[in-house]
């Protein structure tokens, strides 16, 4: 049987759909995960797949596929484990032309543009998970108890810590015991803007106090990404934006946004599931993709946006313009969102299973806030004693629609405390930045941090667990090890040798196991 083009992907599920679109010619093949195993050679600076025996039938049928095929196409993620498989393929399947392309929308069209715009295979980069491996034995080698969980053994953690899980509990410590640039802060469930950023740290409050002076402010609510959804979709409850969601959430009190183990790794799941979706009624996907890294606007794509609304349109009225469709195509806006919002949930309900129509319904209303607004209301200014500007935007607050047209919120005291704002989805670009955490292992490191105490999330909110809050050795070192994981990050993608990273980890190891005194 000679097939014209062969489309390999890493999963069976991706795999399964696509083969659902009965594309002419098309042939696809899951890897599922790792067909070979990362094999380092540290000294000699190498990395090699290892074929294992129990991954042996799916080698087997990539193989006899590529055989029939006369064009192959590598469509592996974008991390450094889908490179390093796509290597592994393209080392398996040496006598075959490869190109490599990347899924960014599941639908017929969708598939068959990508493979349009596939370029010949190049090798990946590899270096990078190599790195990885090496930094993951030293670091498991050499920090102290107090980084594992009491029940497990010496022997047990060095093969179940992942890498981002142990950087991201030495990063919480920068991300909550250093100073940095803060541009919203809480009192008492309201949330504040100030008018430039402010350099705070989350350890401390700062006083303001009301003026004399009030501010006109616009609604304006940013598209989620797919971290925002995981962080605000609680699988199981009604969304509160439909008239039962309102009566159920009514009732309940603060705190019903509390986060428990293995949350992000089930609604991950659920989001990948939903974007797989082709419903044979429709012969299109639901939604956009969800692990792309532009999967949002970018907090400086939506401020450009937002001072560029307020200066060009200072009227009371705005026409109901989706955001998306008016910025320019330049800068990053790609939102999670409906592919079709004239496809209501209501359409699609007797085609889904109830957890992927919740799922769809969270984001379909939450797309449809997506516009420019006309002014909410007047809202009074307060001031720190550094003359920082700030004003209380309560619309905005843990993206609860409710409050939008709610102006009694208002608040009348003269004089407030406020802590940074340390929302949930801050945590996660932060971690995604210094913990060399892939999309795709967002989810189950928070949930291990969360087990661990090392976090608590509520109200979209993140605060320090006991574990990091008993963790005094390490707040005096925050921001030495700040430091070297900034700079852990670059040498990790662009080392030519893991041995590069000798030094820095040996320092990181020595800064942490030595003793605090005073």
């Amino acid at each position: 049987m000679q097939i014209s083009t062969l489309l390999i992907v890493e999963s069976p599920t991706i795999a399964k759909t696509i083969d659902g679109f009965n594309l002419p010619g098309l042939e696809v093949v899951p890897t599922a995960g790792y067909s070979w195993k990362p094999r380092a050679d540290f000294v000699k600076g190498t990395l090699k797949g290892h074929a294992g025996p129990e991954m042996l039938p799916v080698r087997k049928r990539i193989r006899t596929a590529a055989t029939h095929a006369s064009r192959v196409y590598l469509a592996t993620d974008t991390d450094p484990s889908g490179e390093f498989i796509a290597m592994c393929l393209a080392r398996e399947l040496k006598n075959k032309r490869l190109f490599r392309c990347y899924l960014n929308l599941m639908s017929p069209r969708g598939v068959t543009e990508s493979m349009g715009m596939a370029l010949p295979y190049q090798a990946g980069a590899t270096q990078a998970l190599l790195n990885r491996l090496y930094l993951n034995e030293k670091l498991t080698a050499g920090l102290p108890r107090f980084f594992y969980p009491a029940t497990e053994s010496t022997s047990a953690r060095k093969s179940t810590i992942p890498l981002s899980v142990l950087l991201g509990k030495l990063a919480l410590c920068t991300y909550f015991f250093t100073e940095r640039s803060y541009h919203e802060f809480n009192c008492d469930g309201r949330r504040f803007t100030s008018i430039k950023p402010v350099l705070a740290s989350s350890a401390r409050e700062i006083v303001i106090n009301k003026t004399e002076f009030t501010r006109k402010i616009y609604d304006l609510n940013r598209p989620w990404n797919s971290a925002e959804f995981i962080c605000r979709y609680k699988p199981g409850e009604t969304d509160k934006n439909t008239v039962a969601g309102k009566e159920s959430h009514a009732g309940r009190k603060n705190g019903y946004h509390s986060f428990t183990g293995s949350h992000f790794n089930i609604v991950q799941g659920i989001l990948n599931r939903l974007f797989t979706t082709v419903p044979d009624d429709i012969g299109t996907g639901l939604i956009s993709y969800p692990r792309t890294h532009s999967s949002g606007f970018y907090r400086a794509t939506w401020q450009n946006e937002y001072e560029r609304f307020i200066r060009r349109y200072p009227a009371e009225e705005f026409l109901p313009v989706p955001l998306w469709s008016i910025t320019p195509d330049v800068a990053p806006h790609e939102g999670i969102r409906p592919l079709d919002m004239n496809l209501l949930p209501a359409d699609i309900r007797p085609l889904l299973g109830k957890d992927l129509y919740d799922a769809y319904t969270f984001i379909h209303n939450a797309s449809a806030t997506v516009f420019r607004k006309p002014a909410s209301a007047e809202r009074f200014l307060y001031k720190d004693e550094f003359e920082n500007v700030y004003v209380n935007i309560p619309s905005q607050f843990a993206g609860n629609v409710e409050y939008l047209h709610d102006h009694s919120l208002l608040l009348q005291h003269n004089t407030l405390k406020l802590t940074p704002n340390m929302s949930s989805i801050d945590l996660i670009d932060y971690l995604t930045r210094y913990a060399l955490m892939p999309a795709s292992a967002a989810g189950k490191t928070l949930d291990i941090l969360i087990r661990d105490g090392w976090i608590t999330l509520s109200d979209d909110q993140v605060s320090p667990g006991d574990q990091l809050r008993n963790s005094v050795f390490l707040i005096s070192k925050a921001g030495e090890i700040g430091h070297i994981l900034e700079t852990v990050a670059g040498l990790v993608s662009t080392s030519e040798h893991p041995s590069q990273l000798d030094d820095l980890i040996h320092r990181m190891i020595t800064i942490i196991n030595e003793p605090t005194h005073g």
